[in-house]
């Protein structure tokens, strides 16, 4: 069986839709399925990344004008082109060898540009979470905690299209659920809160990593260690070095980790923006405060802070340094450890799993 992923990373998308593709490759490789890439040459594309893991790249060429964060949530301007010059250079990639599966993970792709792919692939499935546009697919994957479940996608998808919905189908790397034992016995004995992860996504374009780092040396609560986790399109990383120097917390710096589970399970608190993070957090029962940096998080972000899962402190625009601040010094052992209990019983982090079974199944 061959599994071909469509999807991009740049230093405004970020690299949050390459990564759950990445999850499920390695899952389909360990069951003997031969797994390409097809990724644009985007800023801070994740190629290299890709490569180095053991699977073969097909890299379109980069837009003539990248998108700039000026482009906001306007999700076609992702795309760098049209869609379709994506399609055809997508097909042009996939005609030298028949795909089994080819998934689709895009914001700016639509059924626009899945009619041309139809024809070369004969099953398609798409991972989404905005439901705003129709597909064609034959399996579509949406993690989010929606209530509304399969009506989110009513008149979008093929009546016969099998809907994989919720964090039970979450696409996690298995490092994951492998430490979630381990993490969640931690939890359990112990709700101390002096080692904090702050992550603000892959590529945080707008830096908020500096400002809650800020926000949180300024606590008064004493705390023993800080890890800050960014992305290789993270473009202030000599910056934040520079800040990191100076603060009055122990504090490391790790760019691209591999051991983002390991960091999290060894953490008390997590201080993240909102999106895909948000599953690995549930997965190891990590407490957490939550930025939300773009719209595509804000149901994500609402819909688990409803449960008291974490606590969300709002919009990015909207909130001050200090708001990190007082956020952290207002909590306590109580309020981690009923954050901790909700988190753990939302996602266990055998998602990826039940997806691959899935679509072996319809494989025949």
């Amino acid at each position: 069986m061959k599994i071909v992923f469509r999807a991009d990373a740049s230093t405004i998308v970020g690299t949050g839709h390459v990564v759950r593709c990445m999850a499920l490759a390695v899952a389909a490789r360990a069951a003997g399925w031969h797994v390409e890439f097809v990724c644009r040459a985007h800023p801070g594309h994740m190629a290299q990344l890709i490569q180095a893991e053991g699977f073969a790249v097909h890299l379109l060429p980069a837009p003539l004008e990248a998108a700039t964060a000026a482009a906001g949530d306007s999700y076609a301007a992702w795309l760098g082109v049209s869609q379709q010059r994506d399609a055809i250079e997508t097909a042009e990639a996939l005609q030298y060898s028949a795909a089994d599966w080819l998934v689709v993970d895009h914001y700016a792709l639509d059924a626009q540009w899945e009619s041309t792919l139809l024809g070369l692939v004969p099953r398609l499935l798409v991972i989404d979470d905005l439901a705003n546009r129709p597909h064609l697919c034959c399996v579509l994957i949406d993690q989010s905690l929606d209530l509304s479940g399969a009506a989110r996608y009513a008149g979008l998808v093929p009546p016969a299209c099998m809907q994989l919905l919720g964090p039970h189908f979450a696409l996690l790397r298995p490092q994951f659920a492998a430490m979630r034992s381990q993490s969640l016995a931690r939890r359990d004995a112990d709700q101390r809160l002096e080692r904090v992860l702050l992550f603000m996504g892959g590529s945080d374009p707008h830096n908020e990593t500096a400002r809650a780092l800020q926000g949180l040396s300024q606590a008064t609560r004493v705390m023993q260690h800080i890890d800050v986790v960014v992305g290789q399109g993270y473009p202030y990383l000599d910056d934040l070095r520079r800040q990191a120097q100076a603060c009055r917390v122990p504090l490391q710096v790790h760019s691209q980790t591999p051991r983002m589970a390991e960091l999290m399970t060894q953490a008390d608190l997590a201080v993240t923006s909102g999106g895909g993070v948000s599953w690995e957090k549930c997965t190891l029962g990590l407490p957490s405060l939550v930025t939300i940096v773009g719209d595509n998080q804000s149901l994500i972000a609402h819909e688990l802070a409803a449960t008291g899962a974490q606590f969300l402190l709002g919009r990015a625009e909207a909130i001050s340094v200090d708001d990190y601040t007082h956020a952290l010094n207002r909590l306590d052992s109580g309020l981690l450890a009923a954050m901790s209990a909700k988190a753990r019983g939302i996602c266990d982090g055998q998602g990826t799993q039940r997806v691959l079974d899935q679509l072996m199944k319809d494989s025949g």
